[in-house]
């Protein structure tokens, strides 16, 4: 009789996991480009930066700090890589695995697959300092 409790604990705490799916790159761009997004920290919901993602190919980042960035995105396999080549040394270049838990958007960082972050959809254009204008 205990083991049956023991086992459906087990099961129930598999289910979070088991409601992550994988995106591809793609898919995940077909959701937000063109458009913008919020990315934060799962849980608490603090503000990490915004992206607008003006074409597939090409994104303006806006830091916590309202500083911004151009971005070039690629496809590499089931990876979104973004590539900023103003920003320092170490920097310049992130990967990301995307999936959908529960409806919402989130990407795992390749380099450091501890670190998610929540992707929130949004139609507002990002207000940076030093914006691009084309």
């Amino acid at each position: 009789m205990t083991r049956a409790p023991a086992l459906l604990l087990v099961l129930l705490a598999a289910l979070p996991a088991a409601a992550q799916q994988s995106l591809t790159p793609d898919e995940f761009l077909d959701r937000l480009a063109p458009g913008s997004a919020i990315f934060a920290y799962p849980g608490d919901g603090d503000f990490i930066g915004a992206e607008e993602f003006l074409s597939r190919e090409r994104s303006i980042y806006a830091h916590h700090d309202g500083t911004c960035a151009v971005g070039f995105l690629s496809v590499e396999g089931p990876q979104l890589c973004f590539d900023y080549p103003d920003l320092a040394p170490g920097q310049t270049r992130h990967c990301w695995w995307p999936f959908e838990d529960g409806g919402a958007l989130f990407v795992r960082s390749v380099d450091d697959p501890s670190h998610v972050q929540e992707v929130t959809p949004s139609d507002v254009p990002v207000a940076c300092e030093g914006r691009p204008t084309a």
